[in-house]
Parts: C-alpha cells; sequence; structure tokens
C-alpha cells in the first residue's frame, strides 16, 4: 500500500490538513479556522480534532501514518519539535512535536512554513530536479527558504529571509522596524500603500472599477485587473514592484547563484508586468556570467505548503 502522511499548514487565520502520499497526491484536505487568540493548546487541539476527522473520512488508522509534517510560521527548534516564537500565532516555547506524538504516535516533524513549500515545489512543483533553489512568496509580506545541494538551508534558524534585505536604506518603514526592506515594497501591504498614494495623485476611473470608489479594499489583483484594462498607473506599479523584486533577488543570484528562483503567492498572479521587470532587473544587475538563474512561476499554488509538510516525514532534503 502506497505510504501517505498528514501534512499540516497552519497559518494566524487559518489552517490546512491533508492525506498526502509519496507521489504528492492529496488524497484527503480540509481547512478550518485557526482562532490564534484562544491559544496554543486549543488550537493544536483543534488541529487533532482536524487530523483525526480526515483519518476517519479516509478510512486510516493513525497507526498506519509514516508520520505527521506540521510547517507553521516562525522560529522553531528541530531537534526538540519546539516552536520558539511565531508572533502571528502568538506562540513561544510550544512543545508542538510532543503534544502530537502522544496524541497519535507517529513520527512528528515541524518546519518553517515556507521551507515546507520550497519542499513541495522542489520534489513535485516547480523546483523539480534542481539541487540548487531559492522559494520567493510574495503575499502579504515577502517570504523566502533556500535549497542548496539539494538540502534546505536554515542557517542559525531565519536564512532565507529574502523580504528583510535593505534596498533603500533611507526607505518606507517596514513592520520588523527597519527602513527600505524589500518586503515594505514587494509585499502586498506595500504594493497597495505605494498604489494608493499614486492615484492620490492621479485618480483613475478603471481602478475604481474594479477596486470600489474609495480604495478601502485594493489589492494587487485589482491593480492587474486595471493593468489589463489598459490603466498606465496599474502598468507602473505593478512593473515597479517587478523591479525591486529584480534587485533583492539579484543579490541572492550574486551570493548564492542559484539553478532556479520558483515565484510564489498571491502577488505573484498579479500579472506578467511583475515577472517580466523581475527578469530583466535582475539580468541587468548581476555580474556578467551569473545571468543563468531561471524566473519561474510556482506550481502547486496554496497546496504547496501541506505537500511539503508531509515530506518532512521523509524527505532527504528535510
Amino acid at each position: 500500500m502506497n505510504a501517505r502522511q498528514v501534512g499540516v499548514d497552519l497559518g494566524g487565520t487559518t489552517f490546512t490538513v491533508a492525506l498526502v502520499d509519496r507521489e504528492g497526491r492529496i488524497d484527503f484536505k480540509s481547512e478550518h479556522d485557526t482562532l490564534a487568540h484562544e491559544g496554543s493548546e486549543a488550537v493544536m487541539g483543534r488541529i487533532a480534532a482536524a487530523i483525526r476527522e480526515l483519518l476517519e473520512q479516509a478510512g486510516v488508522k493513525p497507526s498506519e501514518l509514516t508520520g505527521i509534517g506540521l510547517g507553521m510560521p516562525g522560529l522553531h527548534d528541530r531537534e526538540r519539535g519546539v516552536c520558539i516564537y511565531a508572533s502571528n500565532l502568538q506562540w513561544r516555547d510550544v512543545p508542538v512535536r510532543d503534544r502530537f506524538q502522544q496524541w497519535f504516535d507517529v513520527p512528528v516533524v515541524i518546519e518553517n512554513d515556507v521551507r515546507c513549500a520550497a519542499l513541495g515545489e522542489r520534489h513535485f512543483g516547480a523546483g523539480r530536479g534542481v539541487d540548487d533553489m531559492v522559494l520567493v512568496t510574495l503575499g502579504t509580506g515577502v517570504g523566502g527558504a533556500v535549497i542548496m545541494g539539494g538540502k534546505l538551508q536554515r542557517g542559525d534558524g531565519f536564512a532565507g529571509e529574502v523580504g528583510h534585505q535593505t534596498i533603500d536604506p533611507d526607505g518606507m518603514l517596514c513592520s520588523c522596524g527597519n527602513r527600505g526592506c524589500l518586503e515594505s515594497y514587494a509585499g502586498a501591504i506595500g504594493i497597495v500603500r505605494r498604489a494608493r498614494a499614486a492615484y492620490a495623485r492621479r485618480p483613475s476611473d478603471r481602478l475604481r472599477e474594479v477596486a470600489g470608489k474609495d480604495l478601502a479594499h485594493l489589492t494587487p489583483k485589482h491593480l492587474s485587473e486595471a493593468a489589463v484594462a489598459g490603466d498606465e498607473t496599474a502598468r507602473w506599479i505593478l512593473s515597479e514592484t517587478g523591479r525591486y523584486l529584480g534587485i533583492g533577488l539579484a543579490n541572492v543570484v550574486s551570493l548564492l547563484h542559484p539553478k532556479r528562483i520558483v515565484v510564489g503567492g498571491g502577488v505573484a498572479r498579479a500579472g506578467d508586468l511583475i515577472l517580466s521587470a523581475l527578469r530583466e532587473e535582475i539580468s541587468r544587475r548581476v555580474p556578467y556570467g551569473m545571468d543563468t538563474t531561471e524566473v519561474v512561476l510556482a506550481e502547486l499554488g496554496p497546496a504547496a505548503g501541506v505537500i511539503g509538510a508531509s515530506t518532512l516525514v521523509w524527505s532527504a532534503v528535510a
């Protein structure tokens, strides 16, 4: 029988549990509210209940699992299976592995959520067959994970945080407290902030048609729709976003020279304007002979997290 694992992708708002086989195929999956304000024990209990329900639905006993892989934000001690700190969950020193091993009596592995997505793409998505790759996720912020020589690179815990490299020393304030981080320009929050400032100077009927008159709920997707409709300001904002990303990723190429950079997340789907400007900027900035790095879109979408988490149980790169 094909070995199966449970993958968990835990976020501050929702979490997903899935039963995944060794080929990366999802047999059963469900999504639930995290309700992080209730505390770590309540959240872990909710995840455990979701796993039990999933296994019952699939007709699988816990003892038949290869194990459980949990991907979550923050910094972790993988040896002890402890979540040291996760800001959006408000967790500190939470013994995640011990809890789930007590409940299910199978091997349990925890890892940062972006690294899990990188493992998913490396095994079953846009990074297949590549030993040296960097995953960049463009969502509310900008995340990253590095695989070199076929292995995840963790450094002293936070390796791969490409979003917090400085690209403008006197630039916009970032949520981390620094100024000029890549995330403050290329994350969704930064993109929307720049767009609102631009449209305050030059109002656009096209954008208001897709995003509403006051732009209170503006997203990068709205900008993409306006750009397709011919809005020049939207096109400029998305192209500028790609340029900022290109500056940051040119630094990554110069430092690591990966074979491939995989770009995922909601913002990455906002339009080719971002990707084309990104590629152009990398090509312009990296030293001669280093412009061989491929830049491609992620293939697994939101499923990358649970698929990658499931590989933690058996993956040699984990």
